[in-house]
C-alpha cells in the first residue's frame, strides 16, 4: 500500500514538473520571407518554432496581401522537444497574371504556452496587363469593322492598344488546318469559305504578355434579310377539289376523315368514296 502510494506521488509529481517547465519554456519563432515575389513564382514561407524545454506549441500563421484572397488563420498544436526546432513551410499561394503589384504581410503568432508574434513584410511586383484589342476591317480606315468577309475580297487585320512599342504577331488557322503566323497589321485576302481561328499574343518589355483567340468567317455572299423574307415568302393557296376541305364533301363521324386528313385530290375521293 505504501509503494502504491510512493508511485502515484512520484506521478504527480512528473505532471507537475512537466506543466511547469511548459510554463516557464521559452518560446522562439522565426520566417523566412522573400522581400519580393515575381509572376509565377510560388509564395511558400518557411518558419520554425523552437523551445528550450518540452512544451505544447499553439500557433497560427497568416498572410494578408490586399488585392488578394484573404485566408484564414492555420491554426496548428505541435509538441516539441527541447532544443529541437520544428520546420513547417506555409503555402500561400501563386503569383499569377490576374494579381497587382502590392505591399503583404506574413504573420505568425504563438498562443501557448507564451505569446510570440512574428510579422514578415514581403511585396509583389508584377508588370501590368497592357490594354490590346484585335480588330477586322474591310477597308483600311478601317470605317466598316465586320468578322464576315467575302471569299477574295480584301481583309484587313489590325489592333488598338495603349502602347506603341509592343511586338504582336497572329497564328492564323484556315478552314482546312492549314497555319500561317504574320505580323499586324496585314491585309489578306481569303480564298476558304469557313470559319478561321486567330491567335495574337502581345509582348512587351514592361507589360505582361498576353493572348487572345478569336474567330472570322468567309462565306460565299454576305447574309442579305430581303433574301431571306422572299424566299418564305407566302405562296398561293391551290383550290382543292369538292370533296375534300369542305361542309358537302364531309362525312359526319367518319373515323377515316382525320386519318387521311393529309390526303389531296383523287387519292382523298377514293378513300372517301369507300369510307360507307
Amino acid at each position: 500500500m505504501k509503494q502504491k502510494r510512493v508511485l502515484i506521488t512520484l506521478l504527480l509529481f512528473c505532471a507537475l514538473l512537466v506543466t511547469v517547465n511548459s510554463v516557464n519554456a521559452k518560446v522562439e519563432a522565426s520566417m523566412t520571407v522573400s522581400e519580393t515575389y515575381t509572376l509565377g513564382e510560388q509564395i511558400s514561407i518557411p518558419y520554425t518554432i523552437s523551445s528550450d524545454s518540452a512544451a505544447s506549441i499553439q500557433y497560427a500563421i497568416a498572410a494578408n496581401c490586399p488585392q488578394m484572397q484573404i485566408p484564414l488563420f492555420e491554426t496548428h498544436e505541435v509538441d516539441i522537444l527541447a532544443n529541437k526546432p520544428y520546420k513547417e513551410i506555409y503555402e500561400f499561394g501563386e503569383v499569377d497574371a490576374s494579381v497587382e503589384i502590392q505591399s503583404c504581410t506574413a504573420t505568425l503568432v504563438i498562443v501557448e504556452p507564451e505569446e510570440v508574434v512574428v510579422t514578415k513584410p514581403f511585396s509583389i511586383d508584377v508588370a501590368p496587363t497592357v490594354y490590346f484589342s484585335l480588330k477586322f476591317c474591310t477597308d483600311v480606315q478601317c470605317e466598316e469593322k465586320t468578322k464576315t468577309f467575302l471569299i477574295n475580297n480584301p481583309t484587313y487585320i489590325d489592333y488598338d492598344a495603349e502602347l506603341d512599342s509592343i511586338d504582336v504577331s497572329v497564328t492564323i488557322t484556315q478552314p482546312d488546318g492549314e497555319t500561317f503566323t504574320t505580323t499586324l497589321p496585314i491585309k489578306s485576302t481569303f480564298s476558304q469559305v469557313g470559319t478561321y481561328s486567330v491567335q495574337a499574343n502581345i509582348k512587351s518589355d514592361t507589360y505582361q504578355s498576353r493572348t487572345i483567340e478569336t474567330m472570322f468567317s468567309v462565306v460565299n455572299e454576305r447574309f442579305d434579310p430581303g433574301q431571306v423574307k422572299h424566299r418564305f415568302a407566302k405562296k398561293p393557296v391551290i383550290q382543292q377539289p369538292y370533296g375534300y376541305g369542305s361542309e358537302e364533301g364531309t362525312s359526319s363521324g367518319s373515323i377515316f376523315d382525320e386519318l387521311f386528313n393529309s390526303l389531296r385530290g383523287i387519292t382523298g375521293q377514293i378513300v372517301r368514296f369507300f369510307d360507307v
